[in-house]
């Protein structure tokens, strides 16, 4: 059974959905496709509770969840997934991601304040300041 985990807006509007196995695209309606579903590459593994997607560029970053450290990086053009530099720690249920820029933010999720940035352009991670 497939479960839906997490949605992200890319910036041509289109929604991506990562679920369990497959990582589907939905095209709104105003779009040349309309209203349609198409299933992409499929994610490289099993994605679980804490899993999260984020956008930057052509790329849309994702988290494995359920306390994995697997972060990966979907290129949008060529339809494929990329393994990118661990998260710091592994994440958990709550686990969010937002982009802005060349940074992806992340929280780690189970209550926890973690409050990491990764550099899109470097594949690195830092620690920054804790949530309050």
């Amino acid at each position: 059974m497939n479960k839906l985990i997490n949605v992200c807006l890319t910036p041509a509007l289109l929604i991506l959905a990562l679920s369990t196995f497959l990582f589907p695209l939905f095209t709104p309606s105003e779009a040349q496709a309309a209203n349609t579903w198409t299933t992409l590459t499929a994610a490289p593994g099993a994605v679980y509770n804490g899993g999260a997607l984020a956008g930057s560029g052509d790329t849309i970053y994702a988290f494995r969840g359920n306390t994995f450290t697997t972060f990966w990086g979907y290129n949008t053009k060529t339809n494929a997934w990329t393994t990118l530099t661990a998260a710091p720690a592994a994440v958990y249920s709550g686990g969010a991601l937002a982009g802005s820029g060349d940074t992806i933010y992340a929280f780690r999720g189970n209550n926890l304040t973690d409050f990491w940035g990764y550099n899109t352009k470097t594949n690195a991670w830092t620690t920054l300041t804790a949530a309050p």
